[in-house]
Formats: C-alpha cells, sequence, structure tokens
C-alpha cells in the first residue's frame, strides 16, 4: 500500500485480529484515501494517537508488545509516503 496514503479513521485495539503472523485490520468504513500529503500527515498521527491511547490502557503485555511493533511500522510506513 506503499503510495496509497490511507487512514482508518476509527483506530482502536478491537479493529485487530491476529491470524497466524499477521495482523487482520477490522472496520474499514470510516477508511479512506487521502491525497494531499499534508492532510494526510494529520490524519494518520490521530489514528496514531487514538490506537496508542487505546492499547497502552490494555492489560495484556502480549497486546501492548504486539501493538508496539504495528505502530512502529506504521510509522516508517508513513514517513516513506510523505
Amino acid at each position: 500500500m506503499l503510495g496509497w496514503r490511507l487512514v482508518h479513521g476509527d483506530m482502536k485495539i478491537t479493529n485487530f485480529l491476529q491470524a497466524e503472523k499477521n495482523l487482520v485490520v477490522l472496520d474499514l468504513d470510516a477508511t479512506r484515501r487521502v491525497p494531499r500529503a499534508d492532510r494526510y500527515a494529520t490524519l494518520f498521527h490521530k489514528d496514531l494517537r487514538r490506537l496508542l491511547a487505546n492499547w497502552q490502557n490494555s492489560e495484556s503485555v502480549l497486546v501492548r508488545q504486539a501493538m508496539q511493533q504495528v505502530v512502529d511500522r506504521a510509522r516508517r510506513s508513513q514517513r516513506q509516503q510523505l
């Protein structure tokens, strides 16, 4: 999806399922493409802030570790798309 500049719009831990070694993203009804790089950066950071706030409150160490990997990967991807 490199270069697509997609934002989810409803990033929270309940919108992810782990399947084997992959993460599956659910609830895509608010997902959209944002062509402008500046607007994409703003919305992407909003998605990440919501996700971080949601999963850091989780009591599960495994969930926190898994989501940290997702966030790290998303940040690297975002830098490549801008």
